[in-house]
């Protein structure tokens, strides 16, 4: 599994060691993961998120990395382009994407990330390998 180390920092900044999430129709071989060692913020702050927003689309997804990391799946990768990642900790869960102003809510700076477009799409035919016939 191909992993991308994301490291959040006490000053918002993330750094990475890659900016290319994956390939339209990548499923289940990305693996981020989040470090919180150079960030010293407040132990209330149980609950991770991570928001990815594609910029050609108007909605974002809030995923919940308890365990600080998750899998991408085709469920992202299926609509390449440019990618704005942020990394959202708080107090209280987070309800549909609301997220509570009146509790302790640390969000990060934009971490810009892509996943490369190719080819692929639902209309393709497999052709047999006539060499092997």
């Amino acid at each position: 599994m191909r992993e991308i180390n994301i490291s959040v920092c006490d000053d918002k900044t993330i750094k990475t060691n890659n900016e290319k999430l994956g390939n339209k129709l990548d499923n289940g071989i990305t693996k981020l993961i989040f470090s919180f060692n150079e960030c010293s913020f407040d132990e209330s702050l149980i609950y991770k998120y991570c928001a990815l927003k594609n910029s050609s689309q108007d909605i974002f997804y809030l995923v919940e990395i308890p365990d600080n990391y998750f899998v991408l799946s085709d469920f992202y990768t299926k609509v390449p382009g440019n990618y704005s990642l942020l990394v959202i900790l708080s107090d209280t869960e987070l309800e549909s994407g609301c997220i509570d102003i009146n509790g302790n809510t640390f969000v990060s700076d934009v971490l810009n990330m892509v996943i490369e477009d190719n080819f692929l799409n639902d209309n393709f035919e497999i052709k047999e390998n006539e060499e092997a016939m």
